[in-house]
């Protein structure tokens, strides 16, 4: 009498043929295709949407576990196809400005909000740049006057304004003052609301401070 352990692989009818591929299905009787492998493509022809939902949730999961291999992968991707991609993407962007304004407004703001001095400086040379005031490189000064170990002291009143300041151009942009450093100094709320756009004749503006 066989055993339990024969009977599980009792050779498969004669003549029996894979569905998949059409070689001889051999093993267990109840056995329908000749490999896993042929088992794994019949599955994934009769089951197409949760084959590519299977696929993409595995490639997101790796993607997350391996930064560094995607940064890579993309780059030696887009400098072998550095052409087509530039032609692809163009077209792209002429047939959806909808989509590609909502992006811009999106990083925008996203980068406006994690940048927030940047994007002051960058307010700052625009202004300065339409009306024809002349623009300097001011990032290097900004990053000193701004640095974690420096206290920002009110130029005009000497307050410690650390944490809670404004960037006040002495000759104002609407006056005709560059986005220079000579011309850039650190304020209190208070003093640069009060200043506003008037254009001092002292160093230290009182005639403008010590209005009634």
């Amino acid at each position: 009498m066989l055993e339990q352990s024969e009977l599980q692989f009792i050779k498969a009818e004669a003549g029996k043929t894979c569905p998949h591929c059409g070689g001889e299905v051999i093993g267990r009787s109840d056995k329908v295709y000749c490999s896993s492998g042929c088992s794994k493509h019949a599955w994934r022809e009769a089951n197409p949407d949760k084959h590519r939902a299977s696929c993409r949730k595995s490639s997101k999961k790796w993607k997350r576990a391996n930064p560094e291999k995607v940064r890579a992968q993309k780059k030696r991707h887009y400098e072998a196809n550095t052409e087509q991609l530039k032609a692809k993407n163009k077209k792209w962007k002429r047939a959806n400005p909808e989509k590609v304004r909502e992006h811009v407004r999106k990083s925008s703001k996203k980068w406006y909000k994690a940048n927030p001095e940047k994007a002051k400086a960058k307010k700052h040379r625009r202004r300065a740049r339409l009306k024809g005031n002349g623009i300097e490189d001011t990032s290097e000064f900004r990053a000193r006057m701004t640095h974690p170990l420096v206290r920002q002291v009110c130029f005009y009143c000497g307050v410690d304004c650390t944490g809670n300041f404004h960037w006040d151009h002495r000759i104002p942009i609407a006056a005709g003052g560059p986005d220079a450093e000579w011309n850039l100094v650190i304020a209190c709320p208070t003093c640069n609301l009060k200043k506003g756009a008037k254009v001092p004749k002292t160093l230290f503006a009182e005639e403008i401070f010590n209005e009634p």
